[in-house]
C-alpha cells in the first residue's frame, strides 16, 4: 500500500517535508484514509473480473490503508470499496470532492469529523506496468493478486 502513495501523481494528508512522491501513475490518492493502524479491517473484495477467475470476493486486509480518490488518463480501477474517510484525512478528501466539478454533491452534509459519509473509493487500480493496491493481498491465502501480478508481468515480457 506504500507504493499506491509512493507511484501516484499527487497524494493528500501529506506530512509537510515528508516522503517525496515517485510518481508515474495518474492517480490522487489519501494516505491512511481509513484511519491509524488500530482501525485495520479485512472485507470481502468485488474486483474486476480481469483479476479473478471466478465471481467469488477477494479476501482484503487494510492496514493503515491509503485510497484512490480519482484516477486520469489511462490509469483503471480494478477495484473499490464505499466507506467513509477517518476523522483526520475527512477535511482534505472533502475539500478535494467538494472542488471537483465532475463529482456529484454530498446529499447528506457530515455534522461531526466523525459522522462523514461514505465515499466510494479505488482501493486497486493499473497503468501499464503500474500496479497498486491498497490492501495487503500477501496476508491472506487467496493468491488471484499475485497470479494477475505474475500475468502482467508475463505480458510485458512477451
Amino acid at each position: 500500500c506504500a507504493g499506491m502513495i509512493l507511484l501516484s501523481d499527487r497524494a493528500l494528508c501529506q506530512k509537510q517535508g515528508g516522503q517525496a512522491l515517485v510518481g508515474g501513475l495518474h492517480a490522487t490518492v489519501c494516505r491512511n484514509f481509513f484511519g491509524a493502524q488500530i482501525s485495520s479491517f479485512e472485507v470481502p473484495l468485488v474486483c474486476e473480473e480481469t483479476v479473478v477467475d471466478d465471481e467469488s470476493p477477494a479476501h482484503a486486509v487494510f492496514i493503515r490503508a491509503p485510497a484512490i480518490l480519482a484516477l486520469s488518463g489511462d490509469a483503471k480501477a480494478l477495484a473499490t470499496v464505499t466507506a467513509p474517510p477517518c476523522a483526520k484525512a475527512a477535511p482534505a478528501v472533502n475539500a478535494f470532492f467538494d472542488n471537483d466539478d465532475q463529482r456529484p454533491p454530498l446529499k447528506k452534509k457530515a455534522k461531526t469529523a466523525g459522522d462523514q459519509p461514505p465515499r466510494k473509493v479505488i482501493v486497486a487500480a493499473k497503468q501499464h506496468n503500474i500496479l497498486v493496491t491498497a490492501f495487503h493481498p500477501e496476508l491472506t491465502n487467496d493468491t488471484r493478486w499475485h497470479r494477475y501480478f505474475v500475468a502482467l508481468c508475463r505480458e510485458r515480457r512477451a
